[in-house]
């Protein structure tokens, strides 16, 4: 369970690395029944806050319970490899990227734990989102929907948004980062994923470390999801980051791969990838 990262301070990982070892553990069982829908808001943290933020979060009770992580096969931290679908002119980016009230993001996931999932992540008009999720058969490449994980892509968009799937949907970018989870005592979560890295879309092979591009590590990226609109959570997380941040993962990959427009998310963007703002305002004629 080593949260270690090149360019972090020992002293500030042990701390992080402690206290997440230090807190009771909530099963997969448990937090998989927890409601999907929630509001979600992400904040960019250095990883020298986290350490006392989570040590703050273990030593606040409510009747009697406390925070907890969640723990995997003796696993407190697991890695995530999304794979992000759209169409050839990224019709489902595009959707984001105008603030349409009603979108939706594609994507396959693999968990260093084993198990491997497509999703649909819905946004519906109040700003909630809702995810569905289907288990992939085993072997399922990556990089490659089959016809019936089309068909179920096409009943669910149909029953939520009355809406078709897209056609010649082609895996358009990767993320990778290490997660820990943590439950709270009213079922609110707080995720942080540390080692961000983007790649492109294509095959698998192109997810392999060398074609990875790594942005900062000592930056974190931290995220509350609750059934309610704003948390106590949410306000503990404005004392170490101020503000939420406007940050999408799939947004931040294609802009660093393909060099997308990206106005909405060009300070989250400037602070994960340490580029001068003159040189990311380059990417915006693209795509």
């Amino acid at each position: 369970m080593n949260v270690a990262s090149p360019g972090i301070g020992v002293a500030e990982c042990d701390m992080l690395h402690a206290c997440i070892a230090d807190l009771h553990s909530a099963s997969l069982e448990e937090c998989s029944a927890l409601p999907t829908g929630r509001f979600d808001r992400k904040f960019v943290v250095p990883v020298s806050a986290l350490g006392r933020f989570v040590e703050g979060l273990h030593a606040s009770r409510a009747g009697g319970q406390s925070w907890r992580v969640l723990e995997v096969e003796h696993h407190r931290i697991v890695q995530y490899q999304s794979a992000y679908f759209d169409t050839p002119c990224l019709q489902l980016y595009h959707d984001h990227l105008q603030g349409r009230r009603r979108r939706f993001k594609i994507r396959t996931r693999r968990y260093s734990t084993g198990a491997h999932v497509l999703e649909i992540k819905l946004k519906g008009s109040r700003g909630k989102t809702e995810k569905l999720r289907r288990a992939r058969a085993y072997g399922a490449r990556g990089m490659v929907l089959d016809r019936a994980e089309l068909g179920w892509l096409q009943d669910n968009l149909q029953t939520q948004f009355a809406c078709a799937a897209p056609p010649d949907l082609l895996a358009s970018a990767q993320t990778f980062y290490r997660r820990i989870c943590l439950v709270g005592p009213d079922g609110d979560r707080l995720t942080i994923d540390l080692d961000f890295a983007v790649a492109q879309g294509g095959d698998s092979t192109q997810g392999a470390a060398d074609q990875r591009i790594a942005l900062n590590p000592d930056l974190a990226i931290v995220e509350s999801k609750s059934s309610r609109m704003s948390t106590d959570l949410d306000r503990h997380l404005r004392q170490i980051a101020r503000r939420p941040d406007q940050l999408s993962k799939y947004a931040i990959a294609l802009a660093m791969t393909r060099g997308v427009r990206c106005n909405p998310w060009l300070p989250a963007l400037r602070r994960l990838s340490g580029t001068p703002a003159a040189d990311l305002h380059g990417m915006h004629g693209h795509v």
